[in-house]
Parts: C-alpha cells; sequence; structure tokens
C-alpha cells in the first residue's frame, strides 16, 4: 500500500486551510494555524491533527499502526503511534541538552 505524505489540515476555528507534509515516522499532535494561530490538537481518541483536520489519516495510521489511544478499563491509555512520537521528539531534543552544568565533564 502506498502511503500518502500530502493532506490538506482545516483549522475548525477559522476554516484556513493548507497542504502539509506530514512526518512518515511519527504523527504530529499539535499545528499552529497560520491564519488566526490557533493551537491544534488532536481530537480525543485520535493520534494526531491529520487524523482529525486533515484530508488524508497519518502515515502511522495509514500502514495500520492503532491509534494513540485504547479505552482499556475505561481509561485512555497510549498506544503505538503517541509513544512513537514521544521517543522521535525526546531523540529529536536529546542533542540540544546540555548536562554539563549538572554533572561536570572528567
Amino acid at each position: 500500500m502506498e502511503i500518502i505524505l500530502e493532506s490538506t489540515i482545516t483549522c475548525p476555528n477559522c476554516g484556513h486551510q493548507k497542504e502539509e507534509t506530514m512526518p512518515n515516522d511519527a504523527c504530529q499532535y499539535f499545528y499552529e494555524c497560520e491564519n488566526c494561530h490557533q493551537v491544534l490538537k488532536p481530537k480525543e481518541g485520535d493520534c494526531c491533527v491529520y487524523c482529525s483536520y486533515g484530508t488524508k489519516a497519518c502515515p502511522p495510521i495509514q500502514e495500520g499502526s492503532k491509534k494513540t489511544a485504547v479505552k482499556r478499563q475505561g481509561l485512555w491509555r497510549p498506544s503505538d503511534c503517541f509513544l512513537k512520537t514521544v521517543l522521535v521528539y525526546i531523540q529529536d531534543m536529546l542533542p540540544l541538552l546540555n548536562f554539563t552544568h549538572i554533572m561536570p565533564q572528567k
């Protein structure tokens, strides 16, 4: 199955539409509308803004990954797509962190 990376996001606040290229390795949890600057977050049960407000589902969902949250025993728990997003975010942020003030260099 071919993964489609282009999706048009429609802002629920102002109706502005913009075609975006989705990341192919994670779900995008936040998106700022360039028109009204509203920060979009996924609707409950969706893994990302593309699944909530886009014309195409995100690549992990297109590939068949489970949604971000799975309801078990009345609780919403993170699942595949969300955990992958968090891991990618942490990996991207690690080089920016400077721990030398906490742990001196030897």
